[in-house]
């Protein structure tokens, strides 16, 4: 993990990640214990994106990568399949 002004944004954004968020992030070479603590707002992402959308996205920052959502789950979510964006099951994932 390289610290990069991105990742001020991604911390600003998403809040600063903490063990519990992503075990072992405080041992990453480029982790800083003087990174701000910078908490999640509690406003949506993305402004007028249905929950499904949002569930989705949320789904889909996590930063553990081991707790995040798949490709293929995430082509399968409710997003695609319900609500406002009815995605064809043409892509080969359903």
């Amino acid at each position: 993990m390289t610290f990069q002004y991105a990742d001020i944004f991604t911390y600003r954004v998403l809040g600063t990640p903490t063990e519990q968020d992503w075990p072992n992030v405080t041992t990453f070479p480029d982790f800083k214990p003087s990174f701000p603590k910078w908490q999640r707002a509690d406003d949506p992402l993305v402004p007028g994106l249905d929950d499904n959308g949002l569930d989705l996205l949320d789904c889909l920052l996590i930063y553990d990568p081991a707790g995040r959502i798949s490709a293929k789950q995430a082509a399968q979510h409710p997003y695609f399949t319900e609500g406002n964006f009815r995605y064809p099951r043409q892509n080969g994932y359903h």
